[in-house]
């Protein structure tokens, strides 16, 4: 049985559901304890694998416009700090799929080494481990690491908004992935 507020998974006899606190109808049906009151300050339970990181970890949705201004008032600087985090959140949802996404500071020096190369490499990489870890969640995304590679490359040409529309779809799947996993936490 499942929560009709959030989908949490539901024992017959849990009067409310502890992730969001709505009250499970079924439960009076089947005989639940209809004594208990839910918490007034109901915190859903996440789970995650990582060292170092709480139990109870949210991933934070994001902002495409917000980076984009951000990044322009800091000089790029809150772009660094942007993927960064990206990349922590990335490895998190994606635990358990048998691949790490390198952390951006490893990408942003690679990058200035390889004369920008390393960066095509990275972005491929993100928008292909956002597509495979898609159905562990229930979802399904069109996009994918050549989408993102060809709306940077190519995209380039229509007024130079490929990049932007490249970036785009990475924290849009990315935002997606983040609210399924907030609800519900880590995969099976």
């Amino acid at each position: 049985m499942f929560c009709k507020n959030c989908g949490n998974q539901l024992n017959e006899n849990d009067a409310f559901c502890k992730n969001c606190g709505m009250k499970n109808s079924e439960s009076s049906m089947n005989g639940g304890d209809m004594g208990q009151e839910p918490s007034q300050n109901v915190t859903p339970t996440y789970s995650y694998s990582g060292n170092g990181s709480p139990e109870n970890y949210s991933i934070k949705e994001r902002s495409f416009f917000v980076y984009i201004l951000l990044s322009i008032i800091t000089c790029g600087i809150y772009g660094i700090v942007f993927w960064y985090q990206y990349v922590n959140d990335l490895n998190t949802i994606c635990d358990g799929d048998g691949k790490e996404t390198q952390n951006y500071v490893v990408v942003f020096l690679l990058t200035i080494v390889t004369c920008g190369i390393y960066n095509y490499i990275w972005l491929y990489g993100m928008g292909n481990r956002l597509q495979e870890s898609a159905p562990r969640y229930g979802l399904t995304f069109s996009e994918n690491g050549t989408s993102v590679l060809m709306w940077y490359l190519f995209g380039s040409l229509l007024c130079g908004i490929g990049p932007f529309i490249a970036m785009h779809i990475l924290i849009k799947n990315m935002n997606v992935l983040a609210k399924r996993y907030n609800q519900g936490g880590v995969p099976n």
